[in-house]
């Protein structure tokens, strides 16, 4: 008669040759960094005054290694282009912004109050260049739920699902591409 043997079963999984379960988190899988601990750097980051900016979505992003330097910089000049055309289109300044996008937003302009007409070509300069600028950020993302996505993580500064993380890498890589911030690399 078979008797009924206690205890937990056996884990599955690659194994140590003294038979441990090996971890699925060890060093070949990459770095793997917990929430708090990035949490801990970007509010140490913010608190020492290394920049506003380690403390953003964007910045946590980079330091859990989702995103790379060129595309983070892709993400700041997309909310630094959304501000300058926000700011010269007299939009409503956003509630919850990123700091690029608060920096590029700044104050109230009425160039046309001093009458200088220097003042107001180099303004119409400006408006004009914002378009520009933030029509090239129109073109280069593809139509659909994209532009929401780009918009909420690098000028709302809004956490998005981990699951938008490789959409959002790809877009902000076609970004990087588009301003010059990331070279193609030669194949050689």
């Amino acid at each position: 008669m078979l008797s009924n043997q206690g205890g937990r079963r056996r884990s599955f999984g690659e194994r140590y040759p003294s038979g441990g379960l090996k971890s699925p988190h060890n060093k070949e899988s990459g770095d793997v960094r917990a929430p708090t601990l990035v949490r801990r750097i970007m509010d140490h980051a913010v608190s020492l005054g290394v920049h506003p900016y380690a403390a953003t979505q964007l910045g946590r992003l980079r330091i859990e290694g989702a995103l790379n330097d060129a595309e983070v910089a892709a993400g700041f000049k997309i909310a630094d282009i959304v501000g300058r055309h926000e700011r010269y289109c007299c939009a409503p300044r956003r509630t919850v912004a990123s700091p690029a996008y608060e920096r590029s937003y700044g104050g109230a302009i009425d160039p046309y109050e001093a009458g200088d007409q220097n003042t107001i070509a180099r303004y119409e300069r400006r408006v004009s260049r914002a378009r520009k600028d933030y029509e090239r950020i129109l073109r280069n993302v593809p139509p659909g739920g994209a532009i929401e996505l780009v918009m909420s993580v690098c000028v709302d500064d809004v956490r998005v699902n981990g699951m938008h993380h490789g959409d959002l890498k790809a877009l902000l890589t076609r970004m990087a591409k588009a301003f010059g911030l990331e070279r193609e690399r030669r194949k050689g």
